[in-house]
């Protein structure tokens, strides 16, 4: 049988890294990077592009050679983001946004175009997209936009056939605290096993699901 294709946009990141290689046995998969530099060795076997996720016709134009590689697209995996810390008064950087906020309207409006019907696009905005959280209010705002537009797409893809999924997970330990564009973090609870985290978000989705809310993953563990 042809094997499914599914791209991976963030593909170097901690989530990226673990879709991809749980993918790659049902799979081929393709990583979307900023740096194809900067791909771990066991996935340096996979069709890698360059992409800008605040540029749109840097996607455009990754995803026409997946589709002239690979004849079509099952699943887009949106694993990229960035955070930053502050008071609201005082987060200059606009790349929050631009990453989180508009880079998920760039992907949205992509992969409406490549996935194949019965397909579907996935983009993690984590639980902070439904929270207020003082010191970290610039990045819940870039990811409450995220979480709107995917939610919202959700209905209007549904009569392409194509389904539109947002996960809203908490803390997890990917290191991105430690690798704020702004600030630092405060004190952090111990984040969810990433591990568990992406096993736990595929299962969902073969079932059918078209939203993964926080509940989803009450009972995973904490990594040690």
């Amino acid at each position: 049988m042809d094997r499914k294709t599914a791209v991976i946009i963030g593909g170097t990141g901690a989530f990226g890294r673990r879709f991809a290689k749980q993918m790659s046995e049902s799979h081929n998969v393709v990583l979307l990077v900023r740096d194809r530099n900067r791909v771990p060795a066991e996935l340096a076997g996979m069709l890698t592009l360059e992409i800008d996720i605040t540029r749109r016709e840097t996607l455009e134009a990754a995803m026409a050679e997946v589709l002239r590689v690979h004849g079509g697209i099952d699943a887009v995996i949106n694993a990229a983001g960035v955070v930053a810390f502050g008071e609201v008064s005082e987060t200059t950087t606009r790349m929050l946004l631009e990453v989180n906020t508009l880079g998920v309207l760039n992907v949205i409006a992509v992969a409406r175009a490549g996935l194949n019907a019965g397909g579907w696009l996935l983009s993690l905005s984590g639980v902070a997209a439904e929270m207020q959280i003082v010191g970290m209010g610039s990045y819940c705002a870039s990811k409450a936009g995220a979480s709107a537009a995917m939610r919202t797409a959700a209905r209007e893809l549904r009569r392409a056939g194509v389904r539109v999924i947002d996960v809203r997970v908490g803390h997890c330990e990917t290191g991105l605290v430690d690798r704020s564009l702004e600030g630092r973090a405060g004190a952090m609870p111990k984040g969810f096993d990433p591990d568990a985290v992406v096993e736990r978000i595929l299962q969902l989705v073969e079932t059918g699901v078209v939203d993964i809310g926080p509940e989803s993953f009450e009972n995973l563990p904490r990594a040690l």
